[in-house]
């Protein structure tokens, strides 16, 4: 397990926002294949196998500069499916990057993401020309720092890469396609590998739940149909499996139209340590997270 042995002697009467902002500090080089974007991939294939789902990575760029008009065409409309020609620089990493290197078509249906950061991701649609592509992705060069969130700071080399887009469980009758990168995000909460809260992220807002999927905060604007029992149990034990080596996770997902289940990321700092839930809640949940492991595990999920 990544244990933190330093905790302050006042540990115990901290709310959790204020335990996550501390650890933020502490991580050890070892994070790095569950923090970076790319690799965190592999990662979780090798833990879940073909019970989990990633998006397909189309290409690892070179460089913030190393995207082109033929990476880019705004009359392209997505109706077929990625090109899946070899090369071997991207085939040797795992069997789902692939595409020919220098020959995919970026369009509505793919992000541009960096492996390292937090909301370091260009949407893109047909909005985006290359050039403000090219700025964007120097932007996140020239600002990004490491406050609170020191696990991103050994990830080397700090890469780019296209990523397709879920296509996802569309409750939104204002969303025009799936294929926009506004899918839900599932998030589970979890502290000694075992899951203890449960929120559901769109368009910025989020429906916060105990893991029994009592209601604690709603925020987000349209009706969110309830998951089933089976896909929500699924994705909660994924959850602990992928949280067991770690003190405190958030581990993110998504769902697709079959209710396949895919990895979003490892987030190790919500928020960067900022506050999450009231404070009755946040000293709740700061309670469980011990000096050491403890036994506890909420498995009371509903029906």
């Amino acid at each position: 397990m990544f244990s933190f042995t330093n905790k302050p002697n006042d540990w115990m009467d901290l709310p959790l926002y204020k335990k996550i902002e501390y650890t933020g500090t502490l991580f050890p080089p070892q994070i790095v294949q569950y923090v970076d974007k790319i690799q965190a991939k592999t990662t979780v294939i090798d833990m879940l196998g073909s019970e989990i789902k990633v998006q397909p990575i189309i290409k690892i760029l070179s460089d913030y500069t190393d995207v082109t008009e033929t990476d880019f065409d705004p009359d392209n409309d997505c109706t077929e499916d990625p090109i899946t020609g070899s090369n071997d620089a991207t085939k040797s990493l795992a069997p789902w990057i692939y595409g020919n290197i220098n020959e995919e078509i970026l369009c509505d249906m793919y992000y541009i993401k960096s492996n390292f950061g937090t909301g370091f991701n260009i949407n893109v649609n047909h909005m985006w020309d290359i050039d403000r592509i090219r700025n964007r992705l120097i932007s996140f060069e020239d600002t990004y720092n490491y406050p609170n969130q020191i696990q991103y700071s050994y990830i080397t080399p700090r890469r780019y890469f296209i990523e397709q887009k879920i296509n996802d469980r569309n409750f939104d009758p204002k969303r025009v396609t799936t294929y926009d990168g506004k899918a839900m995000t599932y998030m589970i909460y979890c502290i000694y590998g075992n899951p203890f809260a449960y929120s559901e992220r769109y368009e910025d807002r989020e429906n916060k739940y105990y893991l029994n999927r009592t209601e604690i905060e709603l925020n987000i604007r349209v009706p969110v149909p309830r998951l089933s029992y089976n896909t929500y149990h699924r994705m909660v034990q994924m959850a602990k499996i992928l949280a067991e080596p770690f003190e405190f996770v958030r581990m993110d997902f998504f769902i697709d139209q079959n209710n396949d289940i895919y990895f979003s990321e490892y987030t190790f700092t919500p928020k960067i340590g900022q506050q999450i839930w009231n404070m009755d809640i946040e000293i709740e949940f700061g309670n469980l997270w011990t000096v050491n492991p403890t036994s506890f595990e909420f498995s009371d999920l509903d029906p």
